[in-house]
């Protein structure tokens, strides 16, 4: 296989990738000597794109708690129609 053809990676390349960092951190050299059907680059990118989805998943996560964390504190009887009732 051609190194350059760009494929997308399966679930057994993501397991081992995700070891092989764990091991040896961003050594990408190294990396890309254990994936003889990816380059040193692809390597490098999809190190970069995991730990930007990772980060985008783990801020929308935190986003979800913050706002369920506001509902608790501003319960749906100190709404709005509640005040509205007190004035009528």
């Amino acid at each position: 296989m051609n190194r350059t053809t760009l494929q997308r990676w399966t679930r057994e390349e993501e397991r081992r990738f995700e070891l092989l960092v764990r091991r040896h951190n961003r050594d990408f050299k190294r990396i890309s000597e254990l994936f003889p059907d990816r380059s040193y680059g692809q390597i490098r990118s999809h190190y970069y794109n995991v730990q930007r989805r990772e980060s985008a998943r783990s801020s929308s996560q935190n986003q979800t708690h913050a706002i369920a964390q506001v509902n608790e504190e501003n319960p749906p009887e100190c709404s709005y129609f509640v005040l509205f009732n007190v004035f009528q």
